[in-house]
């Protein structure tokens, strides 16, 4: 690797830490705002087919995965979610929602297809609500919100998570809860 691409790499990565800390420091202590599901699986969680976020806050912690059904980070992770969701189902509830229609990348088709191509079985649907992503502080994709029983956020990461992040964050949720 040249020393330029090295810099910018740097440069890159330093750019994304910081914007983490910003995003995670912003929406630490608020409380998880509500907006409209619509389910494309239940993943034994979502009991209609349109449903209000806030009806899943009794009693479980939430880890809020937004992503997009043509990003290739969102791709990677989803299987670590998958993995994670059956590891502490009944503990925690995975739910990924689909933005990829407020941000350009993809459709509800294409997130649908994504998560039959994975053979992801959590949680997942989409919105009729544009602003989601603003409410949020969705700068990137994917985004991961954790949020405790009573819907107060104690953390959001932005970019990619590895499998090793994901247990870690989830295990921070519910010692925090």
């Amino acid at each position: 690797m040249s020393i330029s691409r090295a810099i910018h790499l740097l440069m890159f990565v330093s750019v994304l830490v910081a914007a983490n800390l910003v995003i995670s420091a912003c929406s630490r202590g608020k409380q998880a705002p509500d907006f409209p599901i619509l389910t494309y699986q239940s993943g034994g969680v979502l009991n209609a087919q349109t449903l209000n976020f806030s009806s899943l806050l009794h009693g479980k912690p939430i880890v809020l995965n937004f992503w997009a059904g043509q990003c290739p980070p969102c791709r990677a992770e989803m299987p670590d979610f998958e993995r994670l969701s059956k590891q502490y189902k009944g503990q925690v509830i995975v739910l990924g929602i689909d933005v990829g229609p407020f941000t350009q990348l993809g459709s509800r088709e294409d997130g649908r297809n994504l998560l039959k191509e994975l053979n992801i079985t959590y949680a997942a649907g989409t919105s009729d609500d544009p602003t989601l992503p603003k409410q949020y502080g969705v700068l990137g994709m994917p985004t991961t919100v954790l949020i405790t029983p009573s819907g107060q956020i104690i953390r959001t990461s932005l970019g990619h998570m590895t499998g090793e992040q994901i247990e870690a964050a989830i295990q921070d949720l519910l010692k925090a809860s």
